[in-house]
């Protein structure tokens, strides 16, 4: 299915720009859905079945349907978008993310230790960041979960990609049985889930305050709000609510500088703002307007991830590229855009914690490419009879886990590893390039 119809390059550009973006917004609804349910509602299995699965079902829903609704004359082209996309999300995420991440958080080192927030200047060898053991975790899990790669390019490789069924079959077993136990341990680890939590609850805590009283100009109101906002629980300590209700105030200074208008706004009637901080949300509703974004963005993941699919396939052909190339670059950047500004906000919070809970995060989201994304695209060939001959995006896409993973065992990231988890980024496309142009393993 593609709508409208893109006859030439110009017009194939345009609408992948157009779908890139929509497949954008609905990748951050269903982020900003999940992270806003699991930060009030705090349940263990939110953060460690619900957060990852919804993560993964943009990339998953491009790897489905590069198979779902093709023509079978045209399938051994369209799935490259599908493999393209599980490669370059999970080279993105390890190798761009996780660099910008390294630039964001870094603090000076001292002492052989970076120092939480404090950063003088720029230094590629006297600052960096810690990750702690979670990372460690975090990373086996990442290179463990490759296997279920191996299982199917091995016999694929005897059989030159003829009757993959079986290993199809066994390796999709693997994925179910890997994302499983990965939940698993996400839930039993109670700290991850813990910092998780809190992390999410402090910034939402601070951005709904501000947008629900952007308007309101009474302190009593205010600080009764933040009382009784459906996000704050029990828990939440008074240092926490004095920052969110900082920020309420400090957005204002930004609108309202001079004296006079701080005078008078401190002499209007407070009846009005006494109704609008009653109608402060529920539980009940918080939660649903929650749910609502999640499902309306996985709605919109859906309906565009086909003609996607079909544009990139064409839009392919016509510039002479394999679509694998394409997908790599394109279509990781819509669907995991939301993922790349959430590192960057986390990580310029300049402590150990912080950076550790995103590496972790990108190592996570890794795994479950692993394993749910790759456990769709199995079920395709075992179901389509789809012969596997993707043996260099394989050799590349583990090359990136097993590298960052082994970097994510290092007590402390100097900033100038940064520059070289870039590189990995081209020199992951070179390899595939290389091993299929030049090694002709591109029917292996």
């Amino acid at each position: 299915m593609q709508f409208p119809p893109t006859p030439t390059t110009f017009s194939q550009l345009f609408m992948t720009l157009v779908y890139a973006v929509i497949l954008s917004r609905g990748s951050e609804w269903i982020a900003e859905g999940t992270e806003r349910l699991y930060a009030r509602l705090s349940y263990n299995w939110l953060g460690s079945v619900v957060l990852p699965l919804m993560g993964v079902i943009p990339d998953a829903a491009m790897v489905l349907f590069s198979v779902v609704g093709k023509d079978p004359s045209v399938v051994s082209e369209t799935i490259k978008v599908g493999i393209g996309t599980l490669a370059g999300s999970t080279t993105m995420l390890l190798t761009l993310a996780y660099g910008l991440s390294i630039l964001a958080g870094r603090c000076d080192i001292e002492g052989g230790k970076p120092v939480d927030k404090q950063c003088t200047g720029f230094s590629l060898k006297e600052q960096g960041v810690a990750p702690n053991d979670t990372v460690k975790k975090s990373g086996i899990w990442a290179v463990v979960t490759t296997l279920s790669f191996f299982i199917i390019t091995i016999p694929a490789l005897q059989t030159h990609g003829k009757n993959d069924e079986q290993p199809a079959f066994i390796a999709m077993i693997t994925c179910i049985i890997f994302v499983i136990a990965f939940c698993i341990f996400m839930f039993m680890d109670d700290s991850i889930q813990k910092q998780k939590r809190e992390e999410y609850r402090k910034q939402l805590l601070g951005e709904i305050a501000i947008k629900k009283f952007e308007n309101s100009t009474n302190v009593g109101v205010i600080k009764r709000s933040l009382d009784t906002s459906p996000l704050l629980t029990n828990t939440t300590t008074s240092d926490e609510k004095a920052l969110a209700f900082g920020k309420i105030w400090r957005n204002k200074a930004k609108i309202r500088r001079s004296e006079r208008d701080l005078a008078a706004l401190k002499q209007e009637d407070e009846s009005e703002e006494e109704d609008e901080a009653i109608q402060e949300g529920s539980l009940g509703w918080f939660c649903t307007k929650a749910a609502f974004w999640m499902l309306a963005g996985v709605a919109v993941v859906t309906v565009f991830s086909d003609p996607m699919v079909d544009v990139l396939t064409e839009l392919s052909n016509n510039i002479g590229l394999s679509p694998f190339f394409v997908s790599f670059v394109v279509t990781p950047l819509a669907s995991n855009a939301s993922e790349l500004i959430a590192a960057m906000i986390f990580s310029k919070k300049k402590t150990k914690s912080t950076i550790s809970l995103n590496f972790s995060a990108l190592l996570g989201a890794a795994t479950m490419n692993n394993t749910v994304c790759l456990g769709t695209l199995l079920y395709l060939i075992y179901t389509r009879d789809i012969e596997w001959h993707f043996t260099s995006e394989v050799i590349s896409t583990t090359l990136v886990v097993v590298i960052m993973s082994i970097v994510s065992i290092k007590k402390v990231i100097r900033v100038w590893w940064s520059a070289l988890i870039f590189l990995l980024y081209p020199i992951a496309m070179f390899l595939v390039w290389y091993f299929d142009s030049v090694l002709g393993m591109e029917h292996w």
